[in-house]
């Protein structure tokens, strides 16, 4: 059999390619003054999973989960937190669609620190009051929008018992559009899928050549 480049970068293609999974990243900013840090300080969470998890049904939502992976860069500090963690589907509830990405830890022993506070859980969150995200609770795997698009958002970390202060961003339908703080959730390419199509291009550019010769 003559190996062709194109039939090299299929057969790498095949072989290489990770399984089906996703990456995303939700970008925003959180008011940090009350502990230490700035009005604008950037808030970075970038989240992997599989996206032939199977659905459970979780109350009025249907949840995906575990993550294989969930960093959370505040400012300059960063936790991972993997453990617990899982995407819900809210579609065509009465606060319209809602798209939520959390982790939940353990309450009464904090595994995780950020700025000084003690971090026991983290909700990251995002509705479109109109009802248009989401046709069903699939899985989404492909989407990007962000405050422009009439949505809003929360961003909150649960703190140890007895800490009182607020460390994060929780908008609703009646929060102000000029109020709103603006934010990005997208897909990103995995450094692997950068590679495959690297290799891809390769092959094609190979092909170019041999037909000009």
């Amino acid at each position: 059999m003559k190996f062709t480049p194109f039939l090299i970068s299929s057969l790498l293609l095949t072989s290489l390619a990770p399984a089906a999974t996703v990456m995303m990243r939700f970008e925003t900013t959180l008011n940090t003054t009350e502990f230490g840090g700035t009005a604008s300080t950037p808030l970075v969470v970038t989240y992997s999973f599989d996206s032939a998890l199977a659905p459970t049904p979780d109350g009025l939502g249907v949840s995906y989960g575990p993550l294989s992976s969930l960093e959370i860069k505040l400012g300059a500090e960063t936790i991972s937190a993997a453990a617990g963690s899982a995407i819900t589907i809210y579609n065509n509830i009465s606060d319209g669609d809602v798209y939520q990405v959390m982790f939940v830890g353990n309450l009464l022993d904090p595994e995780y620190t950020l700025l000084g506070a003690d971090v026991w859980a983290f909700k990251m969150q995002v509705t479109d009051p109109s009802g248009t995200m989401f046709s069903d609770a699939s899985l989404p795997t492909s989407f990007s929008f962000g405050s422009t698009s009439g949505f809003y958002q929360v961003a909150d970390f649960g703190l140890g018992l007895g800490d009182s202060r607020v460390l994060g961003v929780n908008e609703s339908a009646s929060t102000p559009p000029g109020e709103r703080i603006p934010f990005t959730l997208t897909v990103v390419p995995e450094p692997g899928s950068l590679a495959i199509f690297g290799i891809t291009a390769l092959g094609a550019a190979g092909i170019r050549r041999r037909r000009r010769c």
